[in-house]
Order: structure tokens, then sequence, then C-alpha cells
């Protein structure tokens, strides 16, 4: 059975590689094979699905990568395995005004002929979590698999190594800036914390961070940083405040490390937080958001060890060679379902 995994960029996110490699799956890059000018752009990606060569399966990568898999499709009768893995469909399902403009116009006008098109061509899911696989279904209506990303091998092993500060009041969160990951809500929510706990620490890890937001009290911008283990060793709780977000697998660094995680319900890692604590899964807004920290911050420490200790537990569970594991047995499962 010959099988590729059609991605966008240079190359997959780390844990799809690794998937990928588990089923001895080809890669075929829709910005890089066939026609490599204006490289990025969707007419290229859809010629390049055109142009790519037939496969018994094919796995597009994410929403993006299905302009190509999707052209590729109308022409081949390979069976097409769509992974769910980003916050895209969720947010066409939104009519406000704060999403992306092709969002906000196929929202409007285009769900009913992309909803044809996906349950025309696609024959199976696999998401990254619950969460994911519960919007995509009101759109992809295949049979569904989950399988999680995983957090890569070297990293894994530095933050078993990881001792936060528990007895601090200071949290931290890691991700580039980005409207759909929330930073914004939580720098307005720390204002509220600060008013409870006025010396309490936020320190936002990453890139991209409106220089600005370093002279709000108490917020520190670390923008990217080589050592994530010192960040979290400085912390005491992690916070993910998207207003939408698949899994992060910086979340699943934080649970490796230690750290109890504080997400929002539009955040797919919900599952792993509230086996920690149902007070660390709160809606997306800044008032929730600064409760859920608040709670925290009011807890002592040995309640905090207690809960470091489940959040470490949980963490553990997400290394490279077991998360491959379960995706080659749902790959393999999903295709004996669909009848490949």
């Amino acid at each position: 059975m010959q099988v590729v995994m059609i991605h966008c960029g240079e190359s997959p996110h780390p844990s799809h590689q690794g998937f990928a490699d588990a089923i001895d799956a080809d890669l075929y890059g829709l910005n890089t094979c066939s026609v490599d000018r204006v490289a990025g752009t969707i007419p290229v990606e859809v010629l390049n699905g055109l142009l790519m060569g037939e496969y018994d399966v094919c796995i597009a990568e994410g929403t993006r990568s299905l302009y190509g898999s999707l052209s590729h499709q109308l022409f081949s009768d390979s069976t097409l395995i769509y992974i769910a893995a980003d916050q895209s469909l969720y947010q066409v399902r939104r009519h406000e005004d704060d999403q992306p403009f092709l969002n906000r116009l196929i929202g409007r006008y285009g769900m009913s002929a992309m909803e044809t098109a996906f349950n025309r061509y696609i024959d199976g899911v696999i998401a990254v979590s619950e969460f994911t696989a519960e919007y995509t279904n009101e759109i992809v209506h295949a049979p569904t698999r989950i399988a999680h990303p995983y957090i890569q091998p070297d990293l894994y092993d530095e933050l078993g190594t990881v001792t936060p500060d528990l007895a601090s009041n200071t949290a931290v969160t890691v991700g580039g800036f980005a409207q759909y990951k929330g930073q914004d809500i939580l720098v307005d929510a720390w204002r509220l914390v600060r008013d409870r706990f006025p010396g309490a620490r936020l320190r936002l890890v990453g890139s991209g961070y409106p220089p600005e937001l370093d002279q709000e009290p108490g917020v520190t911008v670390r923008g990217y940083v080589d050592d994530l283990c010192a960040e979290f060793e400085r912390a005491s709780l992690y916070v993910q405040p998207s207003r939408a977000d698949s899994y992060p697998v910086s979340v699943l660094e934080a649970l490796r490390a230690g750290l109890p995680t504080l997400v929002t319900t539009t955040t797919g890692n919900k599952t792993e937080a509230e086996r920690v604590s149902s007070e660390l899964v709160v809606e997306p807004s800044a008032e929730r958001i600064a409760d859920g920290v608040a709670g925290y911050f009011g807890r002592d420490v040995s309640e905090r060890e207690t809960m470091s200790a489940t959040a470490e537990r949980r963490g553990r569970r997400y290394d490279g060679k077991t998360q491959k594991e379960i995706f080659r047995r749902q790959f393999h499962e999903l295709l004996s379902e669909i009848g490949h």
C-alpha cells in the first residue's frame, strides 16, 4: 500500500512527520513540488495537487493542505484521510469580525459548498483531540479517530528534570503571539489577577508580542527563548488562554514539567487539564481566566504539589514512541472501517 502525507510549508509539523514515519508514508509538499513559483499561494497548491502522482492513500495534513488534496482527488480514486489539527473549521463557523477575511467570507457564503466538497472526497478523519473532532464532524461527516501530538524526544527528556517554583505566584504561557492564541485576553485578565494578588507575575514566551505589553504591570515579555525548561522552573502555573486551539504541544510540555495548566474550554487539551482539576478549565474571557488563576494562587503549596504530581503523570504519556504507535493503530483501524 502506497501512502503519502500532503503538507504545506517546508515540512509537516514535527509530530505529523513522526506519524508519517510510523506508517512509512511519503511526503509531498504543496509549496515545493512540481511547481514552486509563487510558493504559498492557493493556485499553486491546487496545481501541485493535480500534478501529484497516484497513491493508494493520501493524508492531508491540516486544513490548508486540503486545497491541493481535494484537487488531486478530482482525478484520482485514492482514499483521502484528513488530519484535523488546526482551528480553521472552528473559526469559519463563527460569524465574527475578529476572524481573518477568508474565514469570514467562507463562513458567510461558502459553508454549503465546502461541506459538499468535503463529504464527497474526504473518506476519513484523524483529529488531534476530541474538541477538534467535535467541530470537524459538524462539517465532515466521515469516520473519525483521535491521535494526539507528542513532545519531541530531546525536550521530553529535559522537561523531566524540571522542578517548578510552586511557591511562587508566577504564571507562564508559551507560543507566538496570535489572535487565536488569546494572549491579549490573558494580559487583560492579569490586571484583574493583580487586584487580588499584587505581586503576581506573568511571563510571555514566544515571538511576535507587541513591545508595549512589556510595560504592563506584572507582565514580562520574554520573546523566543532557547531554554524552555528555565522558564518553566520560574513558574507555578501554565496558562493557555486560546480562543480556539486544537491541541497545543506547549500544554503537554508544561504538564511534562509538572506545571498545572489552566486552559480554556476551547482548547483541546482541556481533557488533560481537567484530570488535574476541573477548576483549571475556564471560559475564554478575561474575567473567567482571572478567576481561574486567582483560584490556583489561593491554594497552599501542598495542594499545588499534589496538582503538580498529577500534571507530571499526565504529561509523561506524551512521548513520541507511545503516540506514534497510537497513530499507527488508529490509522489502520480507520482504513478498515472505511473499507480500504
